[in-house]
């Protein structure tokens, strides 16, 4: 079965959404889960669970990968394990139809996840030819809102409908006492 189109190179077994938090980052990952052959494990580099607003199973990520969190130190080793095993278990219709292709999306927040661009376990990942890395960027100021909003509010949702908070969306402006 030929996957690959009129594309040379074969899809990779992770692809990396790189972005800061509230950067779109799990739109464009759930994007990518959108397709058969694919799945998004969200934040798991740093915890399990699924994103509000969207249509997962019942039960937590960790319930299904039986896995809290990949492991810094071998953040790489542990994700193409877990996929690995994942893969490997999926239904017959869907291997008949991808075949050998299952592609994970997991999502980098560079400004939580860690401390310097030189971090050998983001390195080794980021550079893996087992990984495609897509970088998301959003307006910054918007961003900057976004998050100081959800940090206020304790709303952390990513689509209208999963949104608790029904504080105004008017425009912020970063000044002394917005810090």
């Amino acid at each position: 079965m030929d996957h690959m189109g009129p594309c040379s190179w074969p899809p990779p077994s992770l692809v990396l959404i790189v972005s800061t938090q509230r950067g779109a980052s799990t739109e464009t990952a759930e994007a990518i889960a959108a397709h058969p052959c694919a799945t998004s494990w969200n934040e798991l580099l740093l915890h399990a669970h699924f994103p509000k607003g969207y249509n997962y199973p019942q039960g937590s990520l960790q319930d299904i990968l039986n896995v809290s969190r990949l492991r810094h130190a071998t953040w790489l080793a542990d994700a193409l394990a877990v996929r690995r095993r994942v893969c490997s278990t999926r239904p017959k219709a869907l291997v008949d139809a991808c075949g050998d292709v299952c592609v994970v999306a997991l999502k980098m927040h560079l400004n939580n996840y860690i401390a310097s661009a030189t971090d050998g376990p983001w390195l080794e990942l980021v550079t893996s030819e087992h990984v495609r890395a897509i970088v998301v960027e959003r307006d910054g100021l918007e961003t900057y809102c976004s998050i100081l909003r959800a940090k206020r509010t304790g709303d952390w949702g990513h689509t209208p409908q999963a949104h608790t908070s029904n504080e105004s969306r008017l425009p912020c402006v970063r000044s002394e006492a917005s810090e």
